[in-house]
């Protein structure tokens, strides 16, 4: 009897627990007027739209933000379906809107802070430990995007969203006047701390004017995307040779864009008079997305969180030499709970002290980084193990890995940016990405010292199974470098 009174007890904690949370969601306040509220209708329309649209982006680039209009979705819908095809499946941790308010005036940044946001085909969301860490960390940024709030730059975005990018949350980021030291400043820190993170503008184009007008203007613009700065871009919003009602998420976003070294590509432009209107009065839309090769090795984890894991590697060999036990990590941050592989090097006045390594992303990397910060500590075979006295001398580097991919063509390998694995019988051997470059070895060299690290002949890396990843280092003094010196690490 008590058994069964527990559960209903416990069912009932839970259904009251997502009752309330519920009712903290905001609700949609342009359902039924920008786009149906029926949600089998919704979710048919906004499906046809990705599906119809024809997107050439190879899976090698990485999309690190974009424009996508928001107009009523049988204007802007078309193309708006350009950008979510694109982005459609592709790993992110969050995604931040950014746009403009059409309604209201003010000053700086409203930020939403109810822990979702309901459509008629779903509720997303809310990652509230990011946006809190804005809302503290920008003085500008005010937590008052309430629920009653009626704009619609940004939940137009959502629908797409839920439907290219399902289970990722969103922050969502209103835009009122702003300077530019404002926008330098916001960008900054959205890329300092974007880790896995897609950004989106929410525009539309150039306003109410005849269509081959609107073209022409619109020409400017997108070209203004592609190749001015961000400061050059708002004078010639200033200077009416353009027009985006989201001019200033445009610049926020081109603005990270160009701090990630990203290439832009236009992937649809269309105006109203092509969509569902007519040609006298047109509204300008383009979707575009703002691009990095994987190669150039885009920062998957921001600094907060880079400092996270290596605070996590030295207060885990801390607590094993004090106590010969494991440190239980707990982290809020779930991201860091995502399944990788990951390095842990040890090095003491410039020399190798331990590095042991977990190969396949199968256990949540902050524990992965735990567990190997340990071994590299007391179980490298190679060297003694490491004491307490030793530890405040002893820089630690994280070296997180990307799945494996099978190597068929040696000339493929990038030095650089390509670690290596081989595997041969019951021999096998890994080197990291950065041991190449710190030893000046070109790839003969590199497949060589492989074999030998495998405890094979230096040839016998041919008839070998070779498999190549990348890697995304960072050490302590990179992580906290700008903090105050003596800072505890």
């Amino acid at each position: 009897m008590l058994i069964k009174l527990g559960i209903v007890l416990v069912f009932f904690v839970l259904y009251v627990s997502f009752v309330y949370a519920e009712t903290l969601c905001k609700p949609a306040n342009v359902a039924g007027r920008f786009y149906t509220d029926n949600p089998k209708e919704l979710d048919a329309q906004v499906d046809a739209f990705i599906d119809d649209a024809e997107v050439n982006l190879s899976q090698d680039v990485r999309i690190v933000a974009g424009l996508s209009p928001h107009a009523g979705y049988i204007y802007s819908g078309p193309v708006a379906g350009y950008f979510y095809k694109a982005v459609k499946g592709r790993d992110y941790d969050r995604v931040v809107v950014i746009g403009p308010s059409h309604f209201e005036p003010f000053y700086g940044v409203k930020v939403l802070e109810s822990p979702c946001y309901k459509t008629p085909i779903g509720a997303l969301d809310v990652d509230l430990d990011f946006t809190g860490k804005l809302i503290d960390a920008i003085v500008f940024a005010d937590p008052s995007l309430s629920r009653n709030n009626q704009e619609h730059c940004l939940e137009v975005q959502l629908p797409f969203l839920l439907r290219a990018l399902p289970d990722v949350p969103v922050v969502l980021i209103l835009t009122g006047r702003m300077n530019l030291k404002q926008i330098e400043e916001l960008s900054q820190w959205l890329y300092e701390n974007a880790g896995n993170t897609l950004f989106i503008a929410s525009t539309d184009m150039s306003h109410y004017h005849a269509y081959s007008e609107a073209r022409d203007m619109d020409a400017l613009g997108i070209d203004a995307v592609d190749k001015a700065s961000y400061v050059e871009f708002l004078n010639g919003i200033a200077e009416n040779r353009y027009e985006f009602c989201g001019y200033d998420a445009v610049a926020i976003v081109k603005r990270i864009a160009s701090l990630f070294g990203a290439d832009f590509k236009l992937l649809k432009y269309a105006n109203s008079g092509d969509t569902a209107g007519p040609k006298d009065s047109v509204v300008g839309y383009m979707s575009g997305v703002f691009f990095v090769d994987k190669d150039k090795g885009v920062a998957m984890y921001s600094k907060e969180q880079r400092k996270t894991l290596l605070k996590i590697a030295r207060d885990s060999i801390e607590h094993y030499l004090k106590t010969g036990y494991r440190l239980k990590v707990e982290v809020s941050d779930p991201a860091l709970y995502k399944e990788r592989g990951a390095f842990v090097t040890l090095k003491k006045n410039g020399q190798l002290r331990g590095c042991i390594g977990h190969i396949i992303g199968d256990s949540p990397l902050c524990e992965v980084v735990a567990n190997m910060a340990v071994e590299a500590a007391v179980g490298d075979p190679r060297f003694p193990a490491l004491t307490i006295e030793e530890l405040p001398l002893v820089e630690i580097e994280i070296s997180v890995l990307s799945p494996l991919k099978k190597l068929d063509d040696i000339n493929d390998i990038k030095i650089g940016r390509d670690g290596l694995l081989l595997r041969r019988g019951h021999f096998s051997g890994l080197l990291l990405p950065q041991v190449p470059v710190e030893f000046g070895w070109d790839r003969m060299e590199f497949l060589r010292h492989l074999a030998v690290k495998a405890g094979l002949n230096p040839d016998m890396w041919q008839g070998s199974e070779l498999y190549k990843f990348t890697a995304e280092v960072f050490d302590e003094a990179q992580a906290f470098g700008d903090e105050e010196e003596g800072e505890d690490k």
